[in-house]
């Protein structure tokens, strides 16, 4: 879960929906690909700094299972990213991709009904 990395760890074969994926281009000319990834428990940044066919085989909108080292960036957290592999649709169950909160459903129930 994306609320669990730490920095200096790294991952393996993780399984995350990709929000987004735009190219860059570094400061020193090299292009990497910039991407937003998701979990039910949150959302991280990732680079992708070796562009080729292991890095490079997926689309927005897609389930992939990515792995590299989770690292610290201007104050946050974010994957450098080794390799990424697509994850069919079928092989997922969406409802892990989606935001959930920690707090009691009955009770956010009852005290929005007591707002109201």
């Amino acid at each position: 879960m994306i609320k669990d990395y730490q920095s200096g760890t790294g991952i393996k074969d993780q399984i995350l929906y990709c929000i987004s994926k735009k190219l860059g281009v570094s400061v020193k000319g090299d292009s990497y690909l910039s991407l937003v990834l998701r979990d039910s428990s949150g959302v991280i940044d990732a680079k992708v700094w070796d562009i080729n066919d292991s890095t490079n085989n997926f689309s927005e909108k897609d389930f992939v299972a990515v792995s590299g080292t989770i690292v610290t960036f201007k104050d946050a957290l974010q994957i450098s990213v080794n390799n990424v592999t697509v994850v069919p649709k079928d092989q997922v169950t969406i409802s892990d991709f989606c935001p959930v909160t920690p707090q009691n459903i009955d009770s956010m129930k009852t005290d929005l009904t007591n707002m109201i």
